[in-house]
């Protein structure tokens, strides 16, 4: 296989993958972007730790409705959900829900 053969099946394993997840690239963005700009609106710099915990929480919740078989267009919706709230009120709200049902 000469290089350019390489490069040319690289570009095209690429682009498809880069495809089959426009959706949930796109959610952990829009999630990652919001957080930062909230963080740096509240507290005047950048949180990039919050940012990327808001990000991965996004990348489980999709992985998550990928396993319930629900359309993947709701994880835009959720990622910046989960931006404009945080990790620490997503964590919050998941600690009330699993302590109320001891």
């Amino acid at each position: 296989m000469s290089v350019y053969e390489f490069l040319a099946q690289f570009a095209k394993s690429t682009y498809e993958t880069l495809t089959v997840n426009s959706m949930v690239i796109c959610a952990m963005t829009l999630s990652v972007v919001t957080s930062a700009i909230k963080s740096i609106k509240q507290k005047g710099k950048l949180d990039w730790v919050e940012a990327l915990l808001c990000g991965c929480l996004t990348l489980a919740v999709s992985s998550t409705l990928e396993y319930l078989k629900l359309p993947r267009e709701i994880s835009i919706f959720l990622g910046g959900f989960i931006g404009f709230k945080g990790s620490l009120w997503i964590d919050a709200f998941i600690n009330r829900k699993t302590d109320s049902e001891e």
